[in-house]
């Protein structure tokens, strides 16, 4: 993962992430925008946290999924859009021998940690909700291969609309 030279020193990575799913969508100013409002979230969230009273603790959690959310949904929204795939997105390298001899769809899956299981991979097929460069993955045991590869070397697996990852050969 890459930092814009913008950012702010002071963020952590999981704040960092947040702020660079912002960026495509407004540049500059994402820094500002989470300064004014993400960090705002999190003094909520701490006090929250640190208050007795168990419906804060609950105020807390769904304020910190809150950002976690919005930065998935900003990472998802940027790859559909743009047909880019995302910085952030989870990256899984897999020995390129295995794809040159082509691995079947539902074990890809699996490994990239799209399913559970190898069951759960197939079902994700058979149910249509799984494609590999924005296009849905014909059967379960479809061999994926180096010709599956984009420009950039890299598959986009998607399970659903907001579950996606990268896979590199090594």
């Amino acid at each position: 993962m890459t930092t814009s030279s913008t950012s702010s020193p002071e963020l952590n990575a999981r704040q960092q992430r947040i702020v660079d799913a912002l960026r495509p969508f407004f540049g500059a100013e994402a820094d500002a925008l989470y300064e004014a409002n993400g960090r705002s979230l999190q003094k909520l969230a701490y006090s929250a946290r640190q208050s007795a009273l168990p419906s804060f603790h609950r105020l807390a959690t769904g304020l910190t999924l809150v950002q976690e959310l919005l930065c998935e949904e900003l990472t998802a929204r940027s790859v559909f859009e743009t047909g880019v795939a995302g910085e952030a997105l989870p990256q899984v390298a897999v020995p390129r021998e295995a794809l040159e001899r082509g691995m079947p769809a539902f074990e890809l899956f699996a490994r990239a940690g799209l399913a559970a299981s190898n069951s759960e991979a197939r079902r994700l097929i058979k149910g249509g909700g799984a494609r590999v460069n924005d296009s849905v993955v014909a059967g379960e045991t479809q061999p994926l291969s180096l010709a599956d590869l984009d420009a950039q070397g890299q598959m986009k697996l998607s399970a659903g609309r907001k579950r996606h990852a990268l896979v590199r050969p090594e």
